[in-house]
C-alpha cells in the first residue's frame, strides 16, 4: 500500500538533501587530529538558521552538545529544532524572515548566497548542486499536500512562483541560490511544522538502533526534466535604502565583454515592489564554460 503521507516538504526534508550536497569533507585522519572542516550537521543547520535570522550567533562551546541534538531532532522532524537556540518556532523570527523575502528579496537572497558559498559544492564533478535541485523539484512535486496554486520565491527578481509552474520547468535556467532560499523560506513558514516530514524521513532515513540515520533516499533520480543551473556570484546590497516604489529593473547580459547578440539586450520589466535597493550581480552559467555578467540596477520611481 503506498503511504500518501510521504514524501513532505519541511525544514528536516529540505535540510537533509541539502547535507547530501555538501562540499567535500575532512578525512578521518584530519578528524583524528582535531581539525574541523566546519559542514557538520551542526554547522550546516546553523548557517541555514543564519539564512532566516541574519544576526544570530553561533552557540557557545558549553552548548554545543544540546544545540547537536536539537539538530538531530530537526532533521529527523522530531521537533522544529528544540527550544533555545534555533528559531525555527518563534513566531517573531520567522515573520521577520517572511517580511525580508516579500519585502526586501535582495538581504535575504545575499545571506542564502553566503550560505551555499560555503557550505554547498558547486559545479562538482559529482554535481551535487544540480542532484540538489532535482530532488527539490521532485520533492514539490510529489508533495500532494502542497496546492498547485502555493507560491514559491525561487527567482533571482524575487517574483513568485506557483507549484504549477514549477513543475512544469523543463530545459530552463534554475538559479541555484535563489531557488534554495524559496523553498527554505517555504519549509520555514508552512503552517503544519516541522513534524510533517517524520514519515517522510522514517523512510529516507531509517533507523539503525542508535547509530546515525543516513540518507537511503532517491529522490530526483528519476526526475526526467532538463535544467541548467545559473549561479549569484556576488550581491552587493547598500546598508540603507529609502521606501519608494521601484519602477522597473533593466538587465544587460555581456558575454566576454563583447557586444551582446540581439536576444541578449537590455530587457525591461515592470515590477512594484518596497524598499528598493541596487543589486550588482555576477552569474556564471555552467555548462560551456563560458562566464557571464548580470547587472541588474533598481532605478526609483521619481517624482511628479
Amino acid at each position: 500500500m503506498t503511504n500518501t503521507d510521504i514524501p513532505r516538504l519541511c525544514g528536516g526534508t529540505v535540510f537533509t538533501l541539502i547535507l547530501e550536497a555538501r562540499q567535500q569533507r575532512y578525512g578521518v585522519r584530519e578528524h583524528f587530529a582535531g581539525d574541523s572542516d566546519g559542514l557538520s550537521e551542526m554547522d550546516t543547520l546553523i548557517g541555514l538558521a543564519q539564512v532566516t535570522v541574519p544576526d544570530l550567533k553561533r552557540p557557545a562551546k558549553t552548548r554545543e552538545d544540546v544545540v547537536q541534538g536539537n539538530t538531530t531532532e530537526f532533521k529527523i522532524c522530531k521537533t522544529a529544532g528544540g527550544k533555545g537556540y534555533y528559531p525555527f518556532s518563534n513566531r517573531q523570527a520567522k515573520k521577520a524572515f517572511d517580511d525580508r523575502v516579500k519585502g526586501d528579496y535582495a538581504e535575504a537572497l545575499k545571506a542564502m548566497c553566503d550560505f551555499t558559498r560555503k557550505f554547498i559544492w558547486v559545479r562538482g564533478s559529482g554535481k551535487q548542486d544540480e542532484n540538489l535541485v532535482k530532488a527539490l523539484l521532485d520533492l514539490i512535486e510529489q508533495d500532494g499536500s502542497i496546492g498547485d496554486s502555493q507560491v514559491f520565491y525561487i527567482t533571482p527578481d524575487g517574483k513568485p512562483m506557483t507549484k504549477q509552474k514549477i513543475n512544469q520547468i523543463d530545459g530552463d535556467e534554475i538559479c541555484l541560490q535563489s531557488f534554495l532560499l524559496g523553498v527554505w523560506h517555504f519549509a520555514i513558514m508552512r503552517r503544519e511544522g516541522n513534524t510533517i516530514g517524520k514519515a517522510t524521513m522514517n523512510d529516507w532515513c531509517p533507523s539503525k538502533g542508535g547509530a546515525p540515520r543516513e540518507y537511503e533516499g532517491h529522490m530526483g533520480e528519476n526526475l526526467s526534466r532538463d535544467i541548467e543551473l545559473i549561479y549569484l556570484e556576488d550581491v552587493d546590497v547598500p546598508i540603507e535604502a529609502e521606501d519608494e516604489t521601484v519602477e522597473h529593473i533593466e538587465a544587460e547580459i555581456v558575454d566576454g565583454g563583447k557586444d551582446p547578440e540581439p536576444e541578449q539586450k537590455a530587457q525591461t520589466v515592470n515590477q512594484n515592489v518596497n524598499n528598493p535597493v541596487v543589486i550588482n550581480i555576477t552569474m556564471n552559467q555552467s555548462g560551456d564554460g563560458r562566464q557571464f555578467g548580470y547587472i541588474g540596477e533598481y532605478h526609483e520611481k521619481g517624482e511628479d
